[in-house]
């Protein structure tokens, strides 16, 4: 969760805020966050994957 509150931080600095957004909506970027973080990951292990060998 420390991603999370840290992007949280950067999104009430910067942009509109979360408290515009419904419970559900959250849950959505959230999520989508943590699936793009996780296939940012895998291209990465790829990535690596294929220069070394």
């Amino acid at each position: 969760m420390h991603v999370i509150e840290k992007l949280r931080d950067i999104w009430m600095r910067y942009g509109g805020g979360f408290n515009s957004l419904s419970p559900y909506e959250l849950d959505e970027f959230i999520n989508s966050a943590w699936i793009l973080v996780l296939l940012g990951g895998a291209l990465a292990c790829m990535v690596t994957f294929l220069v070394v060998f």
